[in-house]
Order: C-alpha cells, then sequence, then structure tokens
C-alpha cells in the first residue's frame, strides 16, 4: 500500500507501508537514488530511466530506518526516516 508519494521534475517517488521507497521515470540527474556514475549489474546507471518502479529497500537503504515521507523537487529527492 502506498502511504505517501512526491512528483518531481519528471519523476516520481512513493513509500510504502514497510517503509520502502520506489522511484520511477526520468532519472537525467541521479534524483531516482542508488546511482552510480558507470554501469554495474544490479545498480542504476547515472543516465538510467525507467517507466517501471524501481525499489530501494530501507534494509539496505537509508541505514535501515524506514521511510515515513518522500519529497522530490527539480534536482533533488529527500526522504524523512523513522
Amino acid at each position: 500500500m502506498i502511504m505517501a508519494a512526491s512528483g518531481g521534475r519528471c519523476y516520481t517517488l512513493v513509500t510504502t507501508e514497510h517503509g520502502d521507497v520506489y522511484s520511477f521515470d526520468l532519472n537525467a540527474d541521479w534524483q531516482l537514488g542508488d546511482c552510480i556514475s558507470e554501469p554495474t549489474e544490479g545498480m542504476l546507471h547515472a543516465k538510467d530511466d525507467f517507466s517501471e518502479p524501481h525499489l530501494l529497500s530501507h534494509a539496505t537503504k537509508f541505514a535501515g530506518e524506514e521511510v515515513m515521507m518522500v519529497a522530490a523537487s527539480i534536482f533533488t529527492s529527500a526522504v524523512v526516516t523513522n
């Protein structure tokens, strides 16, 4: 179940009842999270766009803290953890 959502410039963030975040759409400025500068299996490349939601699990991201709120702007993303 989606608990919160925020739309930025050409991308979207949502958080679930379990404290995970999903990011999707354009990633021109690395705003989708989990990005690296060179392609590596299992990681987002800096310029990879995702039409399907990409999981950012709270168990491996955000120091294991559940995400309560998300915010998206033109170039920046932010979360509030529990």
